[in-house]
């Protein structure tokens, strides 16, 4: 399905089609300006200070506990760890 038809299928009016247009025809300009607009979203985001990541319904990490964001290292460490957790706790105990 080319440009027109899905314009054309979805109902977008002139004003929005030219903003497709635009970013078709000047592709290195769009995608700077989309890597320019989703850093600014992101440290918008970033700056409130709220991050957590939880596995299982666990938290494994708090911005606001440790001060700063996990690096990479630290982010697989933690998937691994809780990955040993949980096949742990799924292993059958056998009594004799």
């Amino acid at each position: 399905m080319t440009m027109d038809g899905i314009v054309g299928h979805l109902n977008i009016n002139v004003e929005q089609y030219s903003l497709l247009a635009w970013c078709k025809e000047n592709k290195f300009s769009a995608c700077l300006m989309i890597f320019f607009l989703s850093n600014t979203i992101e440290n918008q985001l970033m700056s409130t200070g709220a991050f957590e990541i939880s596995i299982n319904n666990e938290r494994v990490w708090s911005k606001l506990e440790a001060g700063r964001l996990p690096s990479l290292h630290e982010l697989f460490g933690m998937v691994e760890e809780s990955a040993k957790v949980t096949s742990l706790k799924m292993k059958p105990e056998f009594s004799a």
